[in-house]
């Protein structure tokens, strides 16, 4: 890792005043390139270097009148950057969302991250997640907090202010309102076969001759 870059500081320390470097941006994207096979085209790796960006752009220096026409064009190209990232590969990531290192969204499509959420290193992320507020309005008190190395299935739902614990593994298709302790699995409830009209009667008669003949 480049000695310029510090990924907690840079990601999480959004109170910084002085102005982001671009060194440390690029070390930064870099290791983002290297977590994606260097595969530029990939839709993870395209929402993750928006998002990066963006934050980049919004700590940069405006004290004169050149950097803040400057600042406005950055702005400008991280909201065309964010629109297509959304409407194309459908991963919505706001700047404003507080994300570790190596975070990982190996599918696209019904993605939905919580303006305030925090995400911490090494989360995986699959498709069809959504982090949302429990109705009570967009805000940082409503916004999920993601812990470290979270792996998170397809089609979960987390809502409101909780709090997931470093390591934890979430199972496909759950809804979480509750906060997960560190190193817990979540899983949902077995599926139950609802027969058709007298199919399940059909397949008792099969199962009970089968038992007669033996």
């Amino acid at each position: 890792m480049s000695p310029c870059y510090n990924g907690r500081r840079l990601v999480f320390d959004m109170t910084r005043t002085e102005a982001w470097s671009f060194r440390e941006l690029k070390a930064l994207l870099s290791e983002e390139y290297d977590n994606y096979r260097r595969d530029w085209t990939r839709p993870g790796f395209r929402a993750l270097a928006m998002y990066r960006f963006g934050v980049w752009a919004q700590h940069g220096p405006r004290d004169t009148l050149a950097r803040k026409i400057l600042g406005r064009a950055f702005d400008l190209i991280y909201i065309v950057a964010h629109r297509y990232v959304r409407n194309n590969h459908g991963i919505e990531l706001h700047r404003s969302a507080r994300l570790g290192e190596g975070v990982m969204f190996p599918h696209q499509g019904g993605i939905v991250i919580h303006h305030y959420a925090e995400i911490g290193d090494g989360c995986v992320i699959q498709h069809s997640v959504t982090m949302g507020s429990a109705g009570r309005g967009v805000t940082r008190e409503e916004a999920p907090k993601i812990g470290a190395n979270v792996q998170i299935g397809p089609g979960v739902v987390i809502l409101g202010k909780v709090t997931i614990g470093d390591g934890a593994r979430i199972s496909p298709n759950v809804v979480i309102y509750t906060d997960v302790p560190p190193g817990a699995t979540v899983v949902t409830n077995s599926p139950r076969v609802i027969y058709a009209p007298n199919t399940k009667r059909r397949a008792d008669m099969k199962s009970n001759a089968s038992r007669t003949d033996g």
